[in-house]
């Protein structure tokens, strides 16, 4: 496959890896939300390159169907890319073909013994839950219908239970931890549908740390970095290691909408040991408006430090005339 590159969106300056382009793209974005965006946004860009150049590649040397040795398209070869038939009938033909012949006289024998197996096994057809339409299962069964099937419904009843409403149903009055508003389900939950998803994988990701401890030491110290080399971030095979919490927590900056510039910026981490961030659980270490003063001197300080490094520089190039 050619080498694909991926290039900024801002000054269009071309990278080979995607982790150098996330780099360089904050250098650009002032806040870390558009970083995502356009972090994103490269993911896509990229995808969309390697694709076409896979496609590319298969216009050269296709994929045949081994039954008919028709082109297999680039999309199903992208979505599966175990496929080596274009169709069911294909793939039927060439296991049939295996097995050889089968007279007329054994192709009816076989057909009929299916037939009765299937009448003299399968129960008759019962209401299934759907997502259309909503059903009533009675738990005392007809006389006519046998009691493996009703069994069977009631298993079905067990696992659809936001699906299936019966008149032996079980509703919980559940409030919302987050808006207090109060709904009445099949299922328990913490959370109304509104708000769900805030608190998933998503909604906590935009307040993620996304840098490394070692490369920030005016932030975290060299005393802290030091524990850090020693002991290790924590996982279940390092116990003693130390996790990465959150002095403004995730929790307060998803109740309050907060900007998570500043919740996910190295200034609200605070490096501790797995015990001590339990005993945490949820609550604030650090007023938000005092971490928003502390990131705003932060940033205007290294602003500083990098503009006089840069006046440095020009000040130490070539055929540059200060005024």
């Amino acid at each position: 496959m050619p080498e694909v590159f991926v290039h900024c969106f801002e000054c269009r300056r071309h990278f080979g890896t995607l982790s150098a382009l996330n780099g360089h793209l904050r250098v650009h974005l002032p806040s870390h939300e558009a970083f995502l965006v356009n972090s994103a946004r490269a993911n896509r860009h990229r995808a969309a390159l390697r694709f076409e150049a896979e496609e590319i590649a298969h216009q050269a040397n296709p994929k045949r169907c081994l039954q008919c040795s028709e082109v297999l398209p680039y999309k199903v070869i992208r979505d599966e890319p175990s496929t080596r038939f274009c169709g069911r009938s294909c793939a039927a033909k060439c296991t049939n073909s295996a097995r050889g012949s089968r007279s007329q006289e054994t192709r009816h024998k076989i057909a009929a013994a299916v037939s009765a197996y299937r009448r003299a096994k399968s129960p008759p057809r019962l209401p299934v839950a759907s997502k259309r339409r909503r059903v009533t299962i009675e738990r005392s069964a007809p006389k006519t219908v046998p009691a493996k099937a009703v069994r069977r419904l009631v298993r079905l009843d067990r696992l659809n239970k936001a699906l299936v409403a019966g008149p032996y149903s079980q509703l919980f009055h559940c409030s919302c931890s987050h808006c207090g508003k109060v709904t009445v389900g099949r299922c328990k939950s913490k959370f109304c549908v509104e708000h769900v998803g805030l608190y998933g994988r998503e909604g906590r990701y935009r307040y993620a740390f996304t840098f490394n401890p070692f490369s920030l030491p005016e932030v975290f110290g060299e005393t802290t970095l030091r524990s850090l080399a020693e002991k290790g971030f924590w996982s279940p095979a390092n116990p003693e290691g130390l996790t990465r919490d959150h002095r403004v927590s995730v929790n307060e900056a998803i109740r309050r909408n907060l900007d998570p510039f500043y919740i996910a910026h190295p200034i609200n981490c605070e490096l501790m040991t797995w015990h001590a961030n339990n005993r945490k659980k949820t609550k604030s270490s650090m007023a938000y408006d005092e971490l928003v003063a502390m990131v705003d001197r932060f940033e205007a300080r290294r602003l500083c430090s990098v503009g006089a490094a840069v006046d440095q520089t020009m000040a130490g190039g070539e055929g540059f005339e200060p005024s």
